[in-house]
């Protein structure tokens, strides 16, 4: 029997997918220079003349000039001649198609640039410091309508503010977690389609913070796997050899129909910051019926942590019934009072814990994937491929059995 850890896992589904690119074509119109005065980029300031984009259209065009005017401002200061080379691309095609092309892919790529170069801060979806930045640079009424509230979530910053004090171990994690949660939630949603810019990012921003072991395993995963790993501990080398360990066991029982996730986050302060005492050990994110964007957060990068977790959430990504029709087909195992069907078959596959097992469905497939698959009976596999488990997983290495960290 194996020593198994009581531990939950769960998934996160979530029906927000991100816009990452919207065209439409416009007729050209003319447009008065003192309407675009507060664009100060030259090359936004001409698209937006060309493209009759201006502050008092009603419709879309009024609601891009606020977009364009933002990217303008958050364009200053880049010295980073790839992110440059790829907005100002983006604005050439879209001008010579005379298409108005959303911003909202730079900006998210130059949120990025800024959060970690500490120019600004993006809390939950807000930016504190970018809301004061604004009042300096355009207006306080512009600040206000650009991050969406008058005083962006002063309860949460105080509440962090007393965390930091009392727990110092924390406030290091908060300012690392606040100096890459942009870069981590761009490469979940961009690393399928705009891969030559995660690359750039994670390639230039991230990796150079790790010890050169730790960096070497997370490159070699990226670049075999194409998954980001953020670490909790920038020399933990042990917990990226493990998920490398994992995956390529994936990869040799399923080939082509595996599917990885795009990010893998260990910090323990996930997407919103706060959430540092979860209780669950791993979690999956899938945006809704989409399949190209999803994270998979770890409590830490504990070596214990690990061993009970990925192979779970992996299980979880690769479940063939998780995503039917847009919807989540789930539901509960069916049982008599005070019966648990094959749980003979758990626990003598090595599960002890059994419970979890039995919250519903899904959970159902993922614990029985952290067993001994020879062990299970011919019967019992059958059920779990009816429920959605591939059939090619029972050709991995059980967990117990996994030598992830030597």
């Amino acid at each position: 029997m194996v020593n198994v850890r009581k531990i939950q896992t769960g998934i996160k589904i979530f029906k927000k997918p991100i816009n990452i690119v919207m065209a439409q074509s416009l007729p050209a119109r003319k447009v008065s220079a003192s309407k675009i005065l507060s664009i100060k980029n030259p090359i936004i300031k001409d698209y937006a003349k060309r493209m009759g984009i201006e502050a008092s259209s009603l419709g879309s065009t009024g609601r891009y000039f606020k977009k364009f005017q933002e990217l303008s401002v958050k364009l200053e200061g880049v010295d980073d001649k790839f992110i440059k080379e790829t907005i100002y691309g983006e604005i050439e095609k879209a001008k010579t198609a005379r298409c108005i092309v959303s911003p909202v892919l730079a900006i998210d790529l130059l949120d990025v640039y800024h959060s970690i170069g500490g120019k600004y801060s993006m809390i939950g979806w807000h930016a504190q410091d970018y809301f004061k930045y604004l009042k300096n640079e355009v207006s306080k009424n512009s600040a206000k309508k650009i991050v969406g509230q008058k005083n962006p979530i002063e309860k949460l910053l105080s509440k962090l503010n007393l965390l930091h004090q009392e727990e110092p171990e924390i406030k290091k994690s908060f300012d690392k977690a606040v100096k890459f949660q942009t870069l981590k939630l761009f490469c979940r949603y961009c690393n399928k389609t705009k891969p030559e810019i995660t690359n750039h990012l994670y390639e230039n921003y991230y990796l150079p913070t790790l010890s050169p072991e730790a960096k070497n395993i997370c490159k070699k995963i990226s670049d075999e796997f194409n998954t980001k790993v953020f670490l909790e501990h920038d020399t933990n080398y042990k917990a990226p050899s493990a998920i490398y360990k994992e995956f390529a066991e994936w990869k040799m029982a399923g080939g082509s129909h595996v599917v990885f996730p795009e990010e893998i986050d260990f910090s323990v302060i996930k997407r919103n910051y706060i959430d540092n005492k979860n209780p669950s050990g791993g979690f999956l994110t899938i945006p809704f019926d989409n399949l190209e964007s999803t994270g998979i957060s770890i409590e830490n990068d504990d070596l214990g942590s690990i061993k009970h977790s990925i192979r779970h959430e992996m299980a979880h990504l690769n479940d063939k019934k998780i995503i039917y029709k847009g919807k989540v087909k789930n539901g509960f195992i069916k049982k008599r009072v005070g019966e648990r069907p094959y749980e003979d078959e758990l626990k003598k596959a090595g599960i002890s814990d059994t419970d979890y097992a039995y919250t519903d469905k899904l959970e159902f497939v993922a614990r029985a994937s952290q067993g001994d698959y020879s062990k299970y009976s011919d019967h019992f596999k059958k059920v779990l491929v009816r429920l959605g488990m591939p059939e090619w997983e029972f050709k991995m290495t059980p967990v117990k059995d996994m030598d992830y960290f030597k």
